[in-house]
């Protein structure tokens, strides 16, 4: 079974400040997102196959809503913080940008 990644979640801190070392590194930045009744916001960057969208909570009651649940953004990604830390990988990724 062949299995392709589009879309990356990147979490970040409110209005996504790291997105700025994909800007300088040269990367496409699209317009901004926000996700009604699930709790979110974002920065895209879009390329022909696939996207990065750097995503923040702006309401954690609708992040952590059971509509919302199912995501596992605020479990699993957003970690239950307002400034949620940077995965290993992403830290490793910006520095190399």
């Amino acid at each position: 079974m062949r299995t392709e990644l589009d879309h990356f979640f990147v979490c970040t801190s409110p209005d996504g400040p790291e997105s700025e070392k994909l800007v300088q590194f040269g990367l496409h930045e699209g317009p901004p997102n926000q996700h009604p009744g699930q709790g979110t916001e974002s920065r895209r960057f879009t390329f022909a196959n696939a996207m990065i969208e750097s995503v923040w909570v702006t309401d954690p009651s609708e992040a952590q809503s059971p509509s919302t649940r199912r995501t596992l953004l605020w479990t699993d990604g957003l970690a239950g913080t307002r400034m949620p830390v940077l995965s290993a990988f992403v830290c490793e990724l910006l520095d190399f940008l």
